[in-house]
């Protein structure tokens, strides 16, 4: 949330919603403890008693994913389900993550893009995109209000575009 409002401002009233969260699928309330124990630890934030608490919380879960048990408390059996439920999105968020920072932030994107065409897209997103007209995926990371998910369909299109022309080029190329 920071970084969206020093990065790229607010054009209205700042509300936060999880779809705007760009990791939303580790924002969860059974996962709370797990994810910030380690900097509320290292701000002084929690005594040491509470934050061993935590990682050994943390450890039964990781113990009963890799050896289900019956008898586990009902609190433990549910925080290890919804993890092992989340386990695929998880893998293909982090997929995502690798893909957006490894590089693939700039991409050309033909000016002649019809956002509203574009599946899976947001009519908010598209008329953002519509109306600022970027030219690469990494202008278009920075336009406000877009979110992580509306950046990936974008990159997803205009990678599917370069293929396309990749593949029209080698076939014009190498006729048979």
């Amino acid at each position: 949330m920071i970084d969206d409002l020093v990065t790229q401002g607010c054009d209205e009233p700042y509300r936060m919603f999880t779809a705007r969260a760009e990791y939303r699928l580790l924002l969860r309330e059974d996962n709370a403890d797990a994810r910030l124990s380690d900097m509320s630890f290292a701000a002084g934030l929690i005594d040491p008693v509470r934050y061993d608490r935590a990682r050994a919380r943390g450890e039964r879960v990781q113990q009963l994913l890799a050896r289900p048990d019956p008898d586990a408390p009902a609190w433990l059996s549910e925080r290890a389900e919804s993890q092992r439920c989340y386990a695929g999105f998880l893998e293909r968020q982090e997929k995502e993550i690798r893909v957006m920072r490894g590089g693939a932030t700039d991409l050309p994107i033909d000016p002649d893009t019809d956002y509203r065409r574009l599946p899976g897209l947001t009519s908010e997103a598209a008329e953002r995109f519509a109306r600022v007209r970027p030219t690469s995926t990494g202008q278009a990371a920075r336009i406000p209000g877009i979110t992580p998910a509306a950046l990936m369909c974008l990159w997803a299109h205009v990678r599917a575009a370069q293929r396309r022309a990749e593949a029209a080029a080698l076939a014009a190329a190498h006729p048979r």
